[in-house]
């Protein structure tokens, strides 16, 4: 048998397992932790840090985590970064989608968190989940 790795060579392809695609996160690397809601009689209140650690080291220290998505909603997240820029971007992209209708129509708090709802379960059932957690707060009605 031959021990250096350097001798193996590639895998064959009825070696690598299909099921599983590649690139899929297995792991949260640069991280953000606390964010808190809070619903009161005029509206709702959200806060977090803006710590983002690798590991166990506090690496960045101005790492937004809440982000506005409409006129009366604000996404704030937990968990890994990239995937929370991702789901910024979709969001992004989204709401840009629906300005250029210029139907009248804008997506309110309820209408955007079915749209998260939907990707999160969507990555989740690919077997490629998004690490994170999302607190979503709003006014609507």
């Amino acid at each position: 048998m031959d021990h250096f790795p350097n001798n193996w060579g590639n895998p064959r392809s009825e070696d690598v397992d299909s099921r599983v695609p590649h690139g899929v996160t297995q792991i949260a690397v640069l991280t953000g932790t606390s964010v808190i809601g809070v619903k009161y009689k005029g509206g709702v209140m959200m806060a977090a840090d803006n710590l983002a650690s690798f590991g166990s080291l506090a690496r960045f220290r101005n790492i937004e985590r809440l982000h506005k998505v409409a006129d009366f909603t604000v996404l704030g997240a937990t968990g890994d970064l990239s995937d929370y820029q991702y789901i910024q971007h979709l969001l992004d992209s989204q709401m840009i989608k629906e300005y250029s209708a210029d139907d009248g129509h804008t997506l309110a708090t309820p209408n955007i968190y079915e749209y998260l709802w939907r990707i999160m379960y969507n990555r989740r059932t690919k077997m490629n989940p998004l690490w994170n957690t999302f607190v979503l707060g709003g006014v609507h009605e």
